[in-house]
C-alpha cells in the first residue's frame, strides 16, 4: 500500500506542477463555430481547415497503406474514427502551444531555420537543396511561409517536452511502477462520440419540406451533394445517386447537425442513462443503448494504472489509480472530452506476482518511466488546458 501511495504522490505532485504554472479563467467549451476557414478555436489559436485536411489527409494515407494500400471507405473511415481523432490531436497541440506560450517559450528565424535544416527528406548528397525544399512544400500545397509558420508552434513543442522529459524518476518511484504494472482491473466500458449523435435527433416531415422548398438552401444543399459525390468517385462507387435521390437524406442530415441545443440536451440525458445503468449494474439497459443509439459497450475490457486506457478510450491515470488503491467496484468513472463521453466502472481487480529486479533491468525501466512520466506531464497539461480555455469547433460535414 505504501508504494502505491507514493506512486500517487509522485503523479499528484506532478499535476500540481502543471496546475500552479498555468493560470487561466474557466470558461469551459463553447459548442461550434461559424469560421468557414477554422474547424477549431483553441483561446484564440486556430485550427485552419487546410491543416486539418493535411492531417485527415494523412491518416487516411496511413490506415489505408495498413490495409493493404486501398482506399478507405466511408464505413471504416467512420470505425477507425479518424475525423474526431485528427481533431482532437490537433486541439490538443494547440493547448500545448498555448501553454508553451504561458511559459515564455518562443522560436526565433535562427530556430526556425535551424530546424529546416535538420529534415533529411530537404537534403540532397547530405547538403540541405532549397530547390528540393520549396518542392517538396509545393507537393504537399503548403508555401515555405505556411510551413515556416507551423515550425513554430513545432518549435514551442519541442522546448516543452525537453522541460518535461529532464524529470528523472526516483528508483522509488519506478520500484512502485512495476508494482503497479501488475494490478490490472476487468471493468465495463461504455462511450460515444457527442457528433455522431445527431443522427439519432428527429427532424420534422414539414420542417424538411420547408428547408427544401426555401430557395436559399438550393446552393447548400448542391454544396453537400458535391461532398457526397466527390467521396463516391473517391471510393469508385459504380452507380452514384443523384441530387434529387440524395437531396432529402443530405437535408436530413444537415438539419440534425444544425439543432445544437438539441444535440447537448440528448447527449446529457444519453449519459445519464448510462450512468444509472451502470450504477445499477443493468447489463440489458446498456445493450439497448448499444443497440439504439451505436454507443460503444465492452463488458470485459482491462484496463491497467499504467495503460489506462481500452482500445482508443483513453481514462485519466489518477482515477485508475484511486480506483485500483481503494478496491472500488462502485464509482462510475466519467471522461468528458471536446468530443466524446466514455465511462468505465471496475467489474473485478486482477494481479500477478512481481519478480526481484536486476539493477540494469532497473536502469531500463527508469528510462521507460521517464518516457512515460514526460507523456504523463504531457497529457496532465492538456487535461488542465481543455478544462480552463475556450474551445469552439467546427467540423466539417463529410
Amino acid at each position: 500500500m505504501n508504494k502505491i501511495s507514493n506512486k500517487l504522490s509522485y503523479y499528484a505532485i506532478i499535476f500540481i506542477m502543471g496546475a500552479i504554472i498555468v493560470s487561466f479563467v474557466l470558461t469551459g467549451f463553447q459548442g461550434f463555430g461559424t469560421n468557414p476557414d477554422q474547424v477549431a478555436n483553441v483561446d484564440g489559436r486556430p485550427v485552419t481547415l487546410e491543416e486539418y485536411n493535411r492531417n485527415y489527409n494523412m491518416q487516411v494515407s496511413r490506415y489505408g497503406q495498413m490495409l493493404g494500400g486501398k482506399a478507405l471507405t466511408t464505413q471504416q473511415i467512420k470505425m477507425f474514427r479518424i475525423r474526431e481523432s485528427v481533431l482532437n490531436s490537433l486541439i490538443s497541440q494547440k493547448h500545448l502551444v498555448n501553454f508553451a506560450d504561458s511559459l515564455g517559450f518562443d522560436a526565433g528565424k535562427k530556430a526556425i531555420k535551424a530546424e529546416i535544416m535538420n529534415y533529411k527528406a530537404f537534403e540532397s548528397n547530405g547538403q540541405f537543396d532549397v530547390t528540393k525544399y520549396k518542392n517538396l512544400l509545393r507537393a504537399n500545397n503548403l508555401s515555405p511561409a505556411n510551413f515556416e509558420e507551423t515550425l513554430v508552434d513545432d518549435i514551442k513543442m519541442k522546448n516543452l517536452r525537453s522541460l518535461v522529459s529532464a524529470i528523472i524518476p526516483s528508483q522509488n518511484a519506478v520500484k512502485s511502477e512495476i508494482h503497479l504494472k501488475s494490478l490490472a482491473t476487468e471493468a465495463i466500458v461504455v462511450s460515444f462520440q457527442k457528433e455522431e449523435m445527431t443522427k439519432n435527433l428527429s427532424v420534422g416531415n414539414k420542417e424538411l419540406t420547408a428547408f427544401i422548398a426555401d430557395t436559399k438552401n438550393e446552393s447548400l444543399l448542391q454544396a453537400l451533394y458535391k461532398s457526397f459525390k466527390a467521396e463516391e468517385e473517391k471510393k469508385k462507387t459504380k452507380k452514384i445517386a443523384s441530387f434529387e435521390e440524395k437531396k432529402n437524406e443530405l437535408a436530413k442530415s444537415h438539419l440534425q447537425k444544425s439543432k445544437r441545443e438539441e444535440l447537448t440536451k440528448f447527449n446529457t440525458e444519453l449519459q445519464s442513462k448510462i450512468q444509472t445503468a451502470l450504477k445499477n449494474n443493468n447489463s440489458k439497459e446498456l445493450k439497448k443503448l448499444q443497440k439504439k443509439y451505436g454507443i460503444t459497450y465492452e463488458p470485459k475490457a482491462q484496463v491497467t494504472p499504467i495503460n489506462p486506457q481500452f482500445k482508443n478510450i483513453k481514462f485519466k491515470q489518477e482515477d485508475i489509480i484511486k480506483l485500483l488503491t481503494d478496491k472500488d467496484t462502485k464509482t462510475v468513472v466519467i471522461e468528458d472530452t471536446t468530443t466524446a463521453v466514455s465511462f468505465l466502472k471496475v467489474k473485478k481487480y486482477l494481479s500477478k506476482e512481481v519478480k526481484d529486479i536486476t539493477s540494469e533491468e532497473l536502469e531500463k525501466e527508469i528510462q521507460s518511466a521517464s518516457t512515460r512520466n514526460a507523456q504523463a506531464i504531457e497529457t496532465a497539461v492538456i487535461d488542465f488546458q481543455n478544462e480552463h480555455s475556450t474551445v469552439t469547433t467546427n467540423l466539417p460535414v463529410m
